[in-house]
């Protein structure tokens, strides 16, 4: 009964949360998924995405994960804005603020791989050339701004983590005259080292 319940959760998960995101565009394609910020199934949906990070195989598919469904955010954020819905566009840009804390936090995780946060790196600077562009937009209404903001900030905030974490991944190197003299070989004494 318990795996039937799973094998069921799963699929209407898959089924509801499927939505092709493109990040490698600067622009945002229009949002064909079904559950919009202004569904009542909305909040359904989020859960089901964030089960679906919670259950990942590694920290490298869970951050592959929060960064996708952060980028779907702006994707209905923008359609909200489009249909002129702005308590929709502020709470998928909410969302997205979530996700990018989300992205910090998993960031920080011991088995995470250098690998898998310069992706997430790349993808961030993506988001942050579409948020700059939406909140550059004219014919964007002020109304939108600080929702926008407050997301292109909390990307930083998780970039900025991405980039500590990487920087302590990758050894520095050290000039060979600052490098601490190796100890003497057993039986050789530091004098005769230097001879």
């Amino acid at each position: 009964m318990r795996e039937k319940a799973i094998a069921i959760g799963v699929m209407l998960m898959l089924v509801m949360t499927f939505t092709p995101v493109s990040a490698a565009q600067e622009d945002v394609p229009p949002y064909p998924g079904l559950f919009c910020p202004d569904s009542p199934l909305y909040g359904l949906k989020i859960a089901l995405e964030n089960i679906d990070e919670a259950v990942s195989r590694s920290a490298d598919a869970k951050l592959d994960k929060q960064v996708a469904h952060a980028e779907e955010r702006i994707v209905e954020a923008k359609a909200m804005i489009e249909k002129g819905k702005p308590e929709a566009a502020e709470k998928a840009m909410d969302g997205y603020t979530a996700k990018a804390a989300a992205i910090d936090a998993t960031a920080t995780k011991p088995n995470v791989t250098e690998k898998g946060l310069q992706h997430a790196q790349q993808m961030l600077s993506k988001h942050e050339a579409v948020l700059q562009g939406l909140i550059g937009d004219l014919s964007i209404l002020e109304q939108y701004e600080p929702a926008l903001q407050r997301a292109l900030n909390k990307r930083r905030t998780a970039e900025d983590t991405l980039n500590r974490v990487i920087a302590k991944m990758v050894p520095e190197e050290v000039p060979i005259e600052e490098r601490p003299e190796a100890p003497p070989a057993k039986g050789e004494k530091k004098s005769d080292k230097k001879k």
